[in-house]
Order: structure tokens, then sequence, then C-alpha cells
């Protein structure tokens, strides 16, 4: 499979668990069964994080500093959300509805009836999560 046939990637944040994210696809998303491409990824304080930052600008990443931002990039397919819990339910109803696929770390929530809640918004949206 080509890079251009790799399912566009993005993730959130930059630091914490969020770089060894970035780290592992930049150097193993072409080598997968399903190839991923790091295209985007999007932190509130770009400025703290500046030499993963240009690291990942190097690497052709397209920064935001707004998650919002984020979920347009052109021709996303998926989204990983590596951060807090409370912003699993609401970051994951936001990419589904955006058309994207979502990787979720554990626990998915805080509740049975987020977790729920999440299940519904994955079939409404017809994407994997």
């Amino acid at each position: 499979m080509s890079n251009a046939d790799a399912v566009k990637i993005a993730v959130a944040g930059l630091g914490g668990y969020a770089k060894t994210i970035a780290k592992l696809i930049l150097e193993h998303g072409a080598e997968c069964e399903l190839p991923a491409k790091f295209e985007a990824a999007c932190d509130p304080d770009l400025a703290g994080h500046a030499e993963q930052a240009e690291l990942l600008r190097a690497r052709g990443v397209t920064l935001y500093d707004s998650y919002e931002d984020m979920l347009k990039h052109p021709g996303l397919e998926a989204v990983w959300l590596p951060v807090p819990i409370d912003l699993h339910v609401p970051f994951a109803e936001q990419a589904l509805a955006a058309g994207l696929a979502v990787m979720l770390e554990k626990p998915v929530a805080g509740t049975v009836d987020e977790i729920d809640h999440l299940i519904a918004a994955r079939a409404a949206a017809g994407r994997p999560l």
C-alpha cells in the first residue's frame, strides 16, 4: 500500500502519552498492516511544546491550537485521543460527528451511562470507535 493509501490520522495533544503515540506513528505507521500517515495534531499550548511541535512540523505534520480546527483537516480519517478521561466523551462525539474513526485510551469513560452514550454516537456515525 502506498503512502497515499495510508489512513490519515491525527492525535490530540503534544505532551505526555500523545508524544509517545506521535513517535510510534512516525516510526512505525507505514509498516502497519493498515498503514497510518500522521497528518495533524493539536494542543492548546503549542508554545509550551515547542520542541515537539518543531519535530512534528519537520516531519510534515500540520499543527493546530484547536481540536475543532484539527477535525477539519483535509482528508483526515481518524483521530487518536490520549486526553484526560473527562474529555473522552465530548472529543469522541465531535470526531464521530465529523465522520472520523476514533481511538480512545482506557478507561473509555467515567460511567456506564457515558459509555452507552458513546455506543449510540458510534452507531449514529457509522464509524469505528
